[in-house]
């Protein structure tokens, strides 16, 4: 990774949530075709959300690692606009 070549917003890329304290992930969604993603009805918490990125620090090896966000929704029927999740490929 010495030199940035594109940037854009990545279609069908598997973001994950995990909910509350839970060890595994609940839930797996796509992205759209301009990078957007949703999960829906979720209730009050706090959340984990991630997707996988190149290990930049391992490069070339192709080595996975995970971005993460923390989100929390603090109300019912609230939107919460999280962070993007930048990733390298």
């Amino acid at each position: 990774f010495t030199e940035l070549t594109e940037q854009y917003y990545a279609p069908d890329e598997d973001v994950f949530i995990i909910y509350g304290n839970d060890d595994v992930y609940g839930d797996k969604v796509t992205t759209n075709y301009d990078g957007t993603y949703e999960f829906e009805f979720l209730r009050e918490g706090d959340y984990t959300v991630f997707a996988y990125s190149e290990d930049s620090a391992n490069y070339p090896t192709k080595h996975m690692i995970p971005v993460i966000m923390h989100v929390r929704v603090s109300g019912k029927k609230e939107t919460v606009q999280a962070n993007d999740i930048v990733i390298l490929r």
